[in-house]
C-alpha cells in the first residue's frame, strides 16, 4: 500500500485472524475461511475457493470471535458489500465493506 492509499483510508486496519463464513442473502453458506484484518468500515477475508463464490454484490459475514479474551462463543454478523476479489490458487481473498443498518 502506498502512502496516498493509506491517507485515503478513513479507518485504521487491525490485524485479526478469526474463523469466518460468507453467507448469501438467502442464507446459504458460500465459503468459509479466516479474516486477515478489520477496520470500522470493513474486513479482508481469505476463503477456500468455492464454485459460485460471488465477485461482487452483498452478503453476510459471520465471524467467530471464540478464543478472543472476553468473547467466549461470540459470533458477529455484518452485512457487507464485496468490493475486492482476488484469486489466490485454491483460496480467494475478498475485500468487504460493511453496510450500516441505517444505509
Amino acid at each position: 500500500m502506498d502512502q496516498s492509499e493509506h491517507d485515503r483510508r478513513r479507518s485504521i486496519r487491525q490485524m485479526a485472524s478469526y474463523r469466518a463464513s460468507l453467507i448469501s442473502p438467502d442464507g446459504e453458506t458460500l465459503a468459509e475461511g479466516m479474516t486477515t484484518n478489520f477496520s470500522d468500515e470493513g474486513a479482508f477475508v481469505v476463503l477456500r475457493a468455492a464454485p459460485g463464490l460471488p465477485q461482487d454484490g452483498e452478503a453476510l459475514l459471520e465471524v467467530d470471535l471464540a478464543g478472543r479474551e472476553g468473547a467466549e462463543d461470540e459470533v458477529v454478523r455484518r452485512r457487507c458489500r464485496i468490493v475486492r476479489y482476488r484469486s489466490m490458487g485454491g483460496l480467494t481473498g475478498l475485500g468487504l465493506e460493511f453496510i450500516n443498518a441505517d444505509q
